[in-house]
């Protein structure tokens, strides 16, 4: 089955919730992959990272 994201929302700090077209709800922390890469530098501004999910 192909995994497809049906939504995503804001929680708290780096972390959302995303939902998924098999009906699976995973808890996503992106707090490392944001401090750990330079390409996710600007997302490190919570109000802009807010506006994503």
């Amino acid at each position: 089955m192909w995994m497809e994201v049906l939504d995503a929302t804001y929680l708290n700090g780096y972390r959302i919730l995303v939902k998924f077209n098999d009906g699976i709800n995973k808890v996503v922390d992106l707090t490392n992959v944001i401090k750990q890469y330079s390409v996710f530098k600007p997302l490190k501004d919570l109000a802009l990272f807010k506006q994503l999910s």
